[in-house]
């Protein structure tokens, strides 16, 4: 009788330290998970905030795009080369009712003219000539049919390709800093020192070295913010789009960086491209 007593204790103890083991590692599982999740939704939560602060840096150059077009049409039209003062419509070669718009001037071969005369000056001769653009329904106006240069900034820049001759100048060199206008007029699109220049000090977001605890941040009694948040525009280039041919209207493709750094001086970075379309006066 006693020695089943002993052996009835001994199986409960086996059986009470099994259930223990089992609870121990099913609480380490659960403490392992929700380290990981927190750990998981803090990257998150910092990829969040670097993409809000790719899109301040967006928001930031279309507001300035919106106050200064001009500036930002002219600083694009330089980074090509072109004249920004000239008209590079492309005409259509026929007119609203589908009859042709233009005809070869008399004495002036592969030269053109408006058809219904609706551009004769006082002495009745045309104001403007035009010439056909090859594998394109369209015309573009001349000023020049012996120099295509007028056109553009630099001399010789003009390319020999019928098709690109009047519109699409040969890339500049890197000497002449094509690219230093529209640099420019990006610059200060930062909310961080650059170069050891404070360029926007009110837009400036970073993080307080007091801060320990994120939990534990109150904005009403704490100095500084719980993180960093960095945006500026990485790079503003022209976008070819089929059927642009209005005259002061250019497509660019916008990129932008944000970039967040938390407590812990964990740091994640994100990129936005956008295209737009910009004119000398503004808005579409």
């Amino acid at each position: 009788m006693k020695h089943y007593v002993c052996h009835k204790k001994g199986s409960a103890l086996v059986i009470a330290i099994f259930f223990a083991f089992c609870m121990l590692i099913l609480l380490g599982a659960m403490v392992f998970r929700q380290t990981s999740t927190s750990s998981h939704n803090q990257i998150s939560l910092l990829d969040k905030q670097a993409y809000f602060a790719a899109r301040s840096a967006m928001q930031h150059f279309l507001l300035k795009a919106k106050l200064f077009p001009t500036e930002l049409y002219d600083a694009v039209e330089i980074s090509q080369g072109k004249n920004p003062l000239f008209n590079f419509t492309e005409f259509p070669e026929v007119n609203d009712e589908g009859r042709e718009a233009f005809e070869e001037y008399i004495g002036r071969p592969n030269v053109y003219v408006k058809k219904d005369n609706s551009e004769l000056d006082g002495n009745h001769r045309p104001r403007y000539y035009y010439v056909k653009l090859p594998n394109k329904n369209s015309f573009i106006r001349l000023a020049s049919y012996h120099n295509p240069d007028y056109r553009f900034l630099i001399s010789n820049i003009a390319q020999d390709i019928q098709d690109k001759k009047y519109t699409d100048p040969k890339e500049l060199h890197s000497s002449y800093k094509p690219l230093k206008y529209i640099n420019y007029y990006y610059r200060d699109c930062i909310n961080y020192e650059d170069n050891n220049k404070v360029l926007q000090p009110l837009l400036e977001t970073i993080k307080s070295n007091t801060i320990k605890n994120i939990n534990s941040f109150d904005i009403a009694t704490e100095e500084g913010y719980p993180y960093t948040l960095r945006y500026s525009v990485v790079d503003v280039k022209v976008k070819a789009i089929q059927g642009m041919k209005k005259y002061g209207e250019e497509a660019i493709e916008i990129t932008v960086e944000g970039n967040a750094i938390n407590h812990q001086n964990k740091s994640k970075t994100q990129l936005i491209s956008r295209v737009q379309k910009i004119t000398r006066k503004g808005s579409i």
